[in-house]
């Protein structure tokens, strides 16, 4: 993978709460969140834990979370997508016939709504996924989090994992708190920023 070759850019995440589970509770854990735990055919977004050997091995009871000094898992998220052109052409081809066949001038609100519905929900059973592999670096004793993809999406589906696995929040550092963090006077930023308040 990426984090073993060096090819990719890493993004880091923290956490504030106490972590204090053993690596067997955690590997137990993650088998608990899992994406095969977790899978649903009739949700077009699934997301879970996956060992970092992924798919090579599915189980966290088959592969090690510790490599080295690192503790290392994935996040794998898949989303069912319909292309936006198609689904307005067969939108406008199933108008057409339900107008035909029901002898109808117009189409009722809830005409629009049950055929918009019917055909999302066939497009959706159709659709392949789009799959993403997320690889995560855990590093409880200083609170960080790294990963190798980052989008409000993949952000949103961490948050949640780790907040019922784990019991613990994760956020993005923005500019403000990242400088307050590596100044050695982090006042002087405070001071700035009453100067500029936009940089807030």
């Amino acid at each position: 993978m990426g984090i073993v070759s060096g090819s990719m850019n890493l993004f880091r995440l923290y956490f504030n709460e106490n972590f204090g589970f053993n690596m067997l509770e955690m590997s137990d854990i993650l088998e608990k969140f899992s994406f095969d735990a977790f899978y649903d055919e009739g949700k077009n977004i699934n997301y879970g834990f996956v060992p970092f050997e992924y798919p090579e091995k599915f189980s966290f009871t088959d592969s090690s979370i510790i490599y080295g000094e690192h503790i290392l898992f994935a996040m794998r998220y898949d989303e069912k997508k319909i292309n936006s052109r198609y689904y307005n052409t067969e939108l406008s081809n199933l108008k057409r016939k339900f107008l035909e066949e029901n002898r109808k001038d117009f189409l009722s609100k809830m005409d629009l709504e049950f055929l918009k519905n019917t055909l999302t929900n066939r497009l959706l059973k159709m659709a392949v996924p789009s799959t993403s592999m997320v690889e995560i670096i855990f590093v409880p004793e200083k609170k960080e989090i790294y990963v190798s993809m980052i989008s409000s999406k993949i952000v949103e589906s961490l948050t949640h994992l780790f907040r019922s696995a784990f019991d613990i929040n994760i956020y993005q550092e923005n500019l403000v708190e990242f400088s307050k963090r590596v100044l050695d006077n982090p006042g002087k930023l405070d001071q700035v920023l009453q100067l500029n308040p936009s940089f807030n």
